[in-house]
C-alpha cells in the first residue's frame, strides 16, 4: 500500500471520527428495533422464541459493534502515522482543530 499524504491521514482520522459518533447512534437505534422484534416475536409465538431471539439479536450486535469499533481504530492508527503522531495520542478538541486547519476547513 503506497505511503499516505499528511492531509489524507487528516481526513482519515476526521472520517474515522465521525463515523465512530454516527457509530453510536446506530446501535441505539439496532438495539431498540432488536427489543421491538423480540417483543413482537414473544406476542406472536412462545416467550422461548422471544428470548431466543433478543439473545441472537444482542449477539449479532456485539459482534457488529466490535468489528466497526476495531476497524474505525485501525484507521485512526493509519492516520496518526501518516502525520507522525505517537499512537496513544488522545484525539481532543485541539487536535480536531489542528486536523481541520491542515484540510483548509
Amino acid at each position: 500500500m503506497a505511503a499516505m499524504t499528511k492531509k489524507e491521514g487528516a481526513r482519515r482520522i476526521l472520517d474515522a471520527t465521525a463515523s465512530y459518533s454516527r457509530m453510536k447512534n446506530r446501535a441505539v437505534v439496532a438495539g431498540i428495533t432488536g427489543v421491538a422484534l423480540s417483543l413482537g416475536i414473544m406476542g406472536l409465538t412462545r416467550w422461548e422464541f422471544g428470548l431466543a431471539a433478543f439473545l441472537l439479536f444482542g449477539l449479532l450486535m456485539q459482534f457488529s459493534v466490535e468489528r466497526m469499533t476495531t476497524s474505525i481504530r485501525s484507521s485512526q492508527l493509519q492516520g496518526l502515522k501518516a502525520l507522525g503522531w505517537k499512537e496513544d495520542t488522545e484525539l481532543d478538541d485541539a487536535c480536531m482543530e489542528r486536523l481541520k486547519n491542515l484540510l483548509d476547513l
